[in-house]
């Protein structure tokens, strides 16, 4: 992390509406024994930041030298987000709020960090069925993700939503049907993270319809889930023409070249590459949601 007044940067935020920004370089303070809290953070009379963007200080352990302040809460208008994601040579940021489950009013916001509060954030394009994961192409647009489709926009043009290009659509959404003709009414894991590698192509998560896959022995068949050409549980790997970024789709237009990447992961909603990543000995990384079990402590997710 770096200090406020050289690089703005965010160190995490929170899915419970909230949202914190690793700032400057602060001395340690005493904390008033009641504080005020917000979305569940405790915060005082200190700040943290200066040079415009100085904002209340949380009341977190952090590492010395540096101090976490609030930026947006749930006071300020946020409902379920998701990802945040800083928009090239700008300092405004794309936020993806999904609203909430089993609802259809996801947003994407834009955020200023450095207007009044209350103001840093506005509604750029709405309606949106599950809003997820942020990313910056190759091409350094904004590259967003809803249930079903990834789509491009720009956020600071004076009508958003009148830019959205769509690149892939058609992916497995909340209501599917299985390869062996099951019917799901609302599948468990049907939100998007994806990312790019240096060539362009990008990796989508596809979630498991259901938190596990068991039938009782003898089990005499694989889940179908995770068979076929379109298997949930899986991560899919599309694959842009010559120049690396992905052309406009329309309605009817078929989507990009595909492969199954990976097979049998129920959810994976943490995806990285190295920048040399497809290079030899460069790593693709995923983070796994598995299966629910009773002891909520062990084992411990794995990751690959």
């Amino acid at each position: 992390m770096t200090k406020v007044d050289t690089v703005l940067s965010f160190h995490r935020w929170r899915i419970r509406t909230t949202l914190a920004i690793a700032a400057a370089f602060c001395s340690s303070l005493a904390w008033s024994a009641e504080p005020a809290r917000r979305s569940g953070y405790a915060i005082g009379s200190e700040q943290c930041g200066s040079r415009g963007l100085s904002f209340p200080r949380l009341k977190i352990d952090m590492k010395k030298g540096f101090c976490a302040g609030l930026v947006l809460s749930e006071e300020d208008g946020l409902r379920f987000p998701r990802s945040i994601v800083q928009i090239p040579g700008h300092e405004q940021f794309v936020i993806s709020d999904m609203g909430g489950w089993n609802r259809s009013d996801g947003r994407m916001l834009l955020l200023d960090p450095r207007a009044a509060e209350g103001r840093r954030i506005n509604e750029v394009v709405t309606d949106l069925e599950y809003p997820f994961g942020l990313a910056i192409g190759p091409d350094k647009k904004v590259y967003a993700s809803t249930a079903e489709t990834i789509f491009r926009f720009d956020p600071l043009a004076a009508d958003p939503k009148s830019t959205i290009e769509t690149i892939i659509h058609g992916l497995p959404g909340r209501r599917i049907a299985l390869p062996d003709g099951t019917k799901v009414a609302e599948s468990s894991h049907s939100l998007k993270h994806f990312i790019f590698d240096k060539t362009g192509r990008i990796f989508v998560n596809v979630g498991s319809h259901s938190d596990d896959c068991i039938t009782k022995p003898p089990i005499t068949k694989p889940c179908p889930a995770g068979e076929g050409s379109s298997p949930l549980a899986s991560i899919w790997m599309f694959t842009p023409p010559s120049g690396g970024v992905f052309p406009a789709l329309r309605p009817n237009d078929p989507n990009p070249p595909r492969e199954i990447y990976a097979r049998g992961l129920r959810n994976s909603m943490a995806l990285a590459v190295h920048p040399r990543f497809p290079d030899a000995g460069y790593a693709f990384l995923q983070g796994e949601n598995a299966r629910d079990l009773p002891d909520i402590f062990k084992p411990n997710e794995e990751s690959m």
